[in-house]
C-alpha cells in the first residue's frame, strides 16, 4: 500500500450515532501523521478529531479503554440507583449526588494518572485496606437488601488482590497493578 502511495489511518468513534457530524462527536485517529493531516479537513466534518499517534492500533486501544471507563461509570450509577431504590429513592433524585461524586472523582484523575505512570501510590485518599473496609460494608448491605452484589464484590476482589500483593497500605491507584496482569 505504501509503495503505491497509499497510507492507512484507523479511527474510532467515541460518540452516540446522533452526535456524528457535530462538534460533540469525538473521533480518535491513529496512523501516519501525514495521512491524518492530509484528510483532517474532511474528517472534521464527522466531528472533533483527536490524533493519537503513528501506531494505527492506538485508536482501537483507546476506544477499548474508553468503553471500559464508560461501562464502569454507567454500571456504578445503576448499582447506586438500585441501592437507593431499595430505600424508595428514585434514580432521578440520586442524579445530583451522582454528578457531584463523578465531578469529585474526575478531579482526582490527574493525580491518579501521574501515580499510575510513576508506579508510586501514596495513600492520599485512603489506603487499599481502608477502601476494603468500605467495600465489605457495601457488599454486606447489598446482600441484606436482597440486591445483586456482583459489582461491589468485583471491586472488593481486585482490592483484596492488591492488598495480598503488598499494597494494603498503598493508595487506591495501586490497583492499576491488578489490571496490568493477564
Amino acid at each position: 500500500m505504501v509503495r503505491r502511495g497509499g497510507g492507512y489511518l484507523d479511527g474510532g468513534v467515541m460518540a452516540v450515532p446522533e452526535a456524528v457530524g457535530t462538534a460533540d462527536a469525538v473521533l480518535a485517529y491513529s496512523g501516519p501523521r501525514p495521512v491524518y493531516e492530509a484528510q483532517e479537513s474532511c474528517l472534521g466534518s464527522l466531528g472533533t478529531g483527536l490524533y493519537l499517534g503513528d501506531d494505527p492500533g492506538l485508536s482501537a486501544t483507546h476506544e477499548m479503554a474508553t468503553l471500559v471507563l464508560m461501562w464502569s461509570m454507567l454500571d456504578g450509577f445503576l448499582n447506586g440507583a438500585a441501592i437507593l431504590g431499595s430505600a424508595g429513592v428514585s434514580a432521578t433524585a440520586y442524579l445530583p449526588v451522582a454528578r457531584t461524586a463523578i465531578d469529585m472523582v474526575t478531579g482526582w484523575l490527574p493525580s491518579y494518572a501521574r501515580q499510575a505512570d510513576d508506579g508510586v501510590y501514596p495513600a492520599d485518599d485512603g489506603t487499599v485496606d481502608t477502601h476494603l473496609t468500605a467495600m465489605t460494608q457495601v457488599v454486606e448491605e447489598s446482600e441484606v437488601l436482597g440486591l445483586n452484589s456482583e459489582l461491589p464484590r468485583l471491586f472488593m476482589a481486585l482490592a483484596e488482590l492488591a492488598a495480598a500483593a503488598g499494597h494494603g497500605s498503598s493508595g487506591y491507584v495501586a490497583l492499576v497493578e491488578q489490571f496490568r496482569k493477564q
